[in-house]
């Protein structure tokens, strides 16, 4: 049964003047759980999304006044994870991961209580699909003007998670799907870019893209995708678990560079 979700299930946050060739997608921002949902969670974990992708979305803030439209998920990735495949195919074979409806947090408590129950599908239908639908309309419409576009999924991780990877991360984690989700050059530019910078980089490593960064992927075809993860600590006070605007301001620095030299890549292509 459909939940009356307020908010929507997205924001979208248009390109303030003539837009580039890129669209940012962040699927993991959301803190909204729906009450009927939530009922059927482990209070704490409800209380405490701690997965969430914290202020990725207010990291990219600057992206429509350089005209790039932005589309954020405003739900919980606990209620569905919009990263994952709809029908829970392995992103990474051999490592264990959060389905399409997560039933463990990345610490391995358990989300739902032990006599909940619902229907994955339900749940993709509602949640999973609009948001790539939204996707798919934001591309289609770009490229009445380009031949090219770029969808750029953005992340944020904590620092350590064992369930993941037994070492600390590093600070930014490109991912292309070992190299084939986007045309060469923009992948190319976009490793040198992160790999020149101040912080600690990893291309194709721990993160290669999810499944955002799969289905958009068809270079051939002018749809070119690439996946940033980003170490929480880089831009986050984790320890009161708030914004750092000093971080925040050093980080966008850079993307917005990296954004805006990407974008001429694909209006050459």
């Amino acid at each position: 049964m459909k939940t009356n979700l307020q908010p929507p299930l997205f924001s979208i946050t248009r390109a303030k003047h003539t837009p580039l060739p890129i669209i940012i997608s962040v699927p993991h921002s959301g803190l909204q759980i729906p009450d009927s949902i939530k009922q059927t969670m482990d209070p704490q974990v409800a209380h405490n999304p701690s997965d969430t992708d914290f202020f990725v979305d207010q990291v990219y803030s600057f992206a429509p006044n350089l005209g790039i439209t932005m589309i954020k998920a405003n739900y919980s990735r606990y209620v569905a994870d919009l990263n994952r495949n709809p029908d829970n195919k392995p992103l990474y074979p051999g490592r264990a991961v959060t389905s399409v409806v997560p039933q463990k947090t990345f610490a391995g408590q358990n989300i739902y209580l032990t006599d909940s129950s619902f229907d994955i599908q339900e749940r993709v239908a509602e949640f999973h699909q609009p948001y790539y639908h939204a996707v798919e309309q934001e591309i289609q419409e770009l490229k009445k003007t380009y031949k090219n576009v770029l969808v750029w999924d953005g992340h944020s991780i904590e620092r350590v998670v064992p369930k993941i990877h037994p070492d600390p991360l590093v600070d930014l984690m490109l991912g292309s799907r070992d190299q084939s989700s986007a045309d060469p050059s923009l992948i190319d530019l976009t490793q040198k870019l992160l790999s020149e910078s101040k912080y600690s980089f990893a291309h194709d490593a721990i993160f290669k893209g999810g499944n955002i960064t799969h289905h958009f992927s068809h270079p051939s075809k002018g749809r070119h995708t690439l996946q940033l993860e980003m170490s929480k600590d880089i831009y986050m006070d984790t320890s009161t678990n708030q914004i750092d605007q000093e971080k925040t301001t050093r980080l966008q620095a850079l993307l917005k560079s990296v954004l805006l030299q990407l974008a001429d890549v694909v209006c050459s292509l």
